[in-house]
């Protein structure tokens, strides 16, 4: 197919754009939003934030996607609309792969109200898909909360559980692995991840400090809030709630659980600093698992309140071995 047809088959799959927004089919998309506008970007590339073997081209679409609208939730907005940046084979740029890819965006943006309104489609040696998003916050007034206003006496709490992705990454690598109840819903926290897009504004409006979301594991991502911020935060290992079946297969590599699913990447909760009587509020529902503490800026980790050393604390964009 050549390139205007793969463009119909997008404009067919992410249909016509809401609003007053103006999308695909010109030289630019246009925007109108009210406020202070977010813009977040993420980028996909084979071989290593994906495989074929082990991802459809749907999963790879919800997966990229998903971790831009997790960056646009951990600033307390909504998501607005959507460019896409693909680059592939030659060989694999079919109308399928491409209904497929876009199904896998659409599908998350479209509940949200979120446009995909444009992008741009190459050739390349290897598969490379770049997303931006652009936010908003609501009400139009309300500033974008960042990872760098944590305070002295703040609560840090995080939504739902973590080490689930890196436990169904594991199985998917390591099809040898016994495979318990939980093992179906570990991979697909790793192939369809869920951004946290109706927390995070909640957060927001009921005044959490400081907020980011947990992409590269729960300590690395602490430690930047906690440099950002200029404090100390004290992280309980034991606090953290670990995703179901997690700990079988942190066991199965050889690993202590919590530090396994303290260090996964990918699990997308919001890592939030706050009051506590934030984390009473029912709209506002995370576990506690640390407190901003007097002393230097930086991580301390302790288990049932004895230090541990940390020698790695999650995943690097510039290490991936």
């Amino acid at each position: 197919m050549d390139e205007d047809a793969l463009i119909n088959v997008i404009k067919d799959v992410v249909g016509a754009t809401p609003g007053s927004h103006l999308g695909i089919g010109d030289d630019a998309a246009a925007v109108f939003v009210k406020g202070p506008t977010l813009i977040a970007h993420d980028v996909a590339v084979e071989d290593v934030h994906f495989r074929w073997r082990t991802h459809s081209p749907a999963d790879v679409g919800h997966s990229v996607f998903a971790a831009n609208l997790s960056d646009i939730a951990a600033m307390g907005g909504h998501p607005t609309a959507a460019v896409i940046g693909l680059a592939a084979p030659a060989e694999i740029l079919s109308s399928t792969f491409i209904r497929s890819l876009y199904t896998g965006m659409h599908e998350l943006a479209f509940p949200l109200g979120c446009a995909i309104i444009g992008g741009d489609i190459s050739t390349a040696r290897t598969t490379m898909i770049g997303v931006t998003i652009i936010g908003h916050m609501d009400p139009p007034d309300l500033a974008p909360i960042t990872r760098s206003t944590a305070r002295l006496g703040d609560v840090i709490a995080i939504t739902g559980t973590v080490g689930g992705s890196l436990a169904g990454r594991t199985l998917l690598e390591h099809p040898e692995y016994e495979r318990s109840a939980y093992a179906h819903d570990l991979i697909r926290r790793h192939l369809r991840p869920m951004a946290r897009s109706v927390e995070g504004p909640r957060f927001a409006r009921q005044g959490a400090h400081a907020m980011l979301d947990v992409s590269d594991g729960v300590l690395r991502d602490t430690a930047r809030m906690a440099q950002a911020s200029g404090v100390g935060i004290e992280i309980e290992l034991s606090a953290i709630p670990i995703s179901p079946g997690t700990a079988e297969i942190a066991q199965a590599c050889g690993s202590l659980p919590d530090l396994f699913a303290a260090t996964g990447g990918d699990d997308y909760e919001l890592l939030i600093a706050g009051p506590p009587a934030l984390f009473h509020i029912p709209e506002c529902a995370a576990t506690p698992i640390g407190r901003v503490i007097a002393g230097p800026p930086g991580l301390r980790v302790v288990r049932d309140g004895q230090i541990v050393e940390i020698t790695h604390l999650g995943w690097d964009h510039l290490n991936t071995n």
